[in-house]
């Protein structure tokens, strides 16, 4: 009696997600048990759903000077404060500051910016952009976002990052990021109304 051999079944793959899993992320087998799937004779296999990438927010006390930290405290419990804010996507953390020529918009390690004190992490949703369309939305701000258009009140990092945040899909800012700019912004208005009234 002859018996035909079967080929053993491929070892078990752990189910368990990347520790970075994200939601829809495809962690590759979902079962400790591969089952392949029979395909007719010339299919292609479906290409896997890409996992979106998350959208992160830096926030740091703007310098690193202690008693920013601590006017920080104080006046975060009204709704504000003076922060620096970066956005992290595919790694990378972006952001935008004073230049005299060329773009304000620069890169740096996540949480490694060293002109400022790290403060937290936010996470402001997901993007479904690859990472070459996030560079090409990058290189499309870098152009519009001149080092010599930053300004401390109405165009800033905060600013910048509220912007990317969208263009990529997420949520955008806390006001309590931004409120100070925005006050301060429109302190500056009535200024300046009040000088052409002279």
């Amino acid at each position: 009696q002859v018996v035909s051999a079967l080929p053993a079944p491929p070892p078990a793959f752990p189910g368990a997600p990347a520790p970075h899993a994200r939601p829809g992320a495809a962690p590759g087998y979902s079962s400790a048990t591969y089952r392949p799937q029979a395909r007719h004779a010339g299919s292609v296999p479906a290409a896997q759903p890409r996992a979106p990438e998350p959208v992160v927010l830096h926030i740091y006390h703007l310098s690193g000077k202690k008693r920013i930290k601590f006017a920080n405290r104080v006046l975060r419990m009204f709704g504000t404060g003076a922060y620096h804010a970066a956005v992290e996507v595919y790694g990378v953390e972006w952001s935008f500051g004073f230049k005299q020529v060329g773009t304000g918009v620069f890169s740096c390690p996540p949480t490694g910016c060293s002109q400022h004190t790290y403060k937290k992490p936010y996470l402001m949703g997901y993007t479904s952009l690859t990472a070459d369309q996030v560079q090409a939305t990058i290189d499309r701000m870098a152009m519009d976002w001149t080092g010599a258009s930053y300004d401390l009140l109405k165009r800033n990092c905060t600013h910048f990052s509220n912007e990317f945040c969208q263009r990529l899909g997420a949520a955008p800012l806390p006001k309590w990021v931004m409120s100070l700019a925005a006050a301060g912004a429109r302190l500056e208005d009535v200024r300046d109304v009040g000088l052409e009234a002279k």
